[in-house]
């Protein structure tokens, strides 16, 4: 547990301070792939691999079937890793391009108040994590910052769910290898091997985790503006058809609030229910028509 807990602690510090997240975002990208590849090379399904590179990396990585086949481990992990590197580093300058005018904007107006701003991205799950970037830093650095604190906030969410779910998971360990001994074996050395299993899937799930966000991840701002944009046009429309009736109602002189309802009156004169009935038969109103 000490030894684990070293590991995935320096991780987080690492994501915390910043100075070392490229290299062991760097590294995640690498077992991200590499996992991909052995697993759907193994198996040798090129399709499979497509599927697993789209739905994890977001990319189709440039390789047909017979370089897949015919190409080995190694070599076709560096050519899927260099399709992700290029990949993400030209995402990463599409936000930068985005956010930058925005941040320089708040921070012309309103830096005296503010020194963080959310930022709209998230891989479309129900509830988005909560990022956001430092106005100064973003300034300061023209935008290369921003994405820092993307992959910061990302980063240390997803270790600390997992390391949670981990925890849990050993002490579920500890109570199942007490049983250990009336197998006759060393509760102790089958502790061991399962602790290190749980750990080895702990930092691969790490791994996938913050590689898909990151490369699944969009910013909402376009699809905002875009929809925004959408409802006034169509408001406009409404607005002018109700123009072009009412100018045309006023023309032909109508005028829907001045309609006044028609008066009914009666042309016949009224018979009593006493009366004898206009009928002619001789009996009263009430008992004949009247009814």
């Amino acid at each position: 547990m000490n030894i684990q807990r070293e590991a995935i602690y320096k991780k987080r510090n690492n994501a915390l301070q910043g100075e070392r997240l490229a290299v062991d975002l760097y590294s995640m990208f690498v077992g991200s792939v590499e996992n991909i590849v052995a697993i759907n090379k193994s198996h040798g399904n090129f399709e499979s691999f497509r599927f697993d590179c789209l739905t994890s990396l977001s990319i189709d990585p440039q390789i047909d079937e017979d370089t897949f086949k015919n190409t080995s481990v190694d070599n076709l992990i560096d050519q899927t890793l260099d399709s992700v590197m290029n990949h993400y580093q030209h995402k990463s300058q599409q936000i930068k391009q985005i956010l930058l005018p925005t941040i320089k904007q708040v921070f012309d107006n309103e830096g005296h108040r503010y020194k963080r701003i959310a930022i709209p991205f998230t891989d479309g799950r129900s509830n988005p994590l909560p990022i956001a970037a430092d106005l100064k830093q973003a300034i300061d650095s023209n935008g290369d910052s921003i994405m820092r604190d993307i992959e910061k906030t990302i980063t240390l969410a997803i270790i600390d769910d997992h390391w949670k779910e981990h925890l849990r998971d050993m002490d579920e360990l500890k109570d199942a290898v007490q049983a250990a001994s009336f197998e006759q074996k060393d509760p102790l050395v089958k502790y061991k091997i399962e602790a290190y299993n749980l750990f080895e899937g702990l930092v691969n799930k790490i791994n996938k985790d913050v590689s898909a966000y990151l490369f699944n991840g969009k910013l909402l701002i376009q699809q905002e503006v875009k929809e925004a944009k959408v409802q006034k046009t169509d408001l406009s429309k409404v607005r002018t058809s109700r123009e072009e009736e009412a100018i045309r109602e006023a023309a032909e002189g109508v005028s829907k609030k001045t309609e006044k309802p028609e008066t009914f009156k009666r042309t016949e004169e009224k018979v009593g229910r006493n009366d004898l009935c206009p009928c002619g038969s001789g009996k009263k109103y009430k008992v004949c028509h009247g009814k």
